[in-house]
């Protein structure tokens, strides 16, 4: 008389697909919109640059991995976060009009649970003379109701 146990390939199997998920595996994370748009043409010369992300993301290794340039020059500034998901990047001086941007993230910034990006990250945009501030994550958004 043997005893059944249908489970019991489902329970070997369990170290496995564990794998496949934070923390260990292939759960990395990406960015999910930016503040200037991909490409955009009219961006402010006192822009901030914003990244959100899907994960929370650990600050060193993420700070550590961006870089912004403005005509092949980098670009000095401060950084900020708002809920683990969002980085600022606030440069030092007004960009200058005609300039040609672009933000780089490496493969190196992890999130919290020590997951690396999948691949680098690129921004580019243009900067405009106008003036003007980065709009919130979506899921930062307050809606105000009557």
């Amino acid at each position: 008389m043997g005893t059944s146990m249908p489970w019991l390939p489902l329970f070997l199997a369990m170290p496995l697909l564990c794998a496949c998920v934070s923390p260990f595996g292939l759960d990395t994370p990406s960015v999910l919109s930016t503040e200037p748009s991909p490409e955009a043409m009219e961006v402010s010369t006192n822009t901030a640059v914003a990244l959100c992300f899907d994960h929370p993301m650990d600050f060193l290794s993420t700070e550590s991995a961006f870089s912004l340039s403005a005509n092949e020059a980098r670009v000095e500034g401060s950084m900020a976060w708002e809920e683990r998901r969002r980085l600022v990047f606030r440069p030092r001086v007004p960009l200058r009009p005609g300039s040609r941007c672009e933000v780089g993230l490496s493969a190196k910034a992890e999130d919290e649970r020590g997951n690396n990006l999948a691949t680098p990250f690129v921004l580019r945009f243009t900067v405009s003379g106008a003036t003007g501030h980065p709009r919130p994550c979506a899921w930062n958004r307050q809606v105000t109701r009557p």
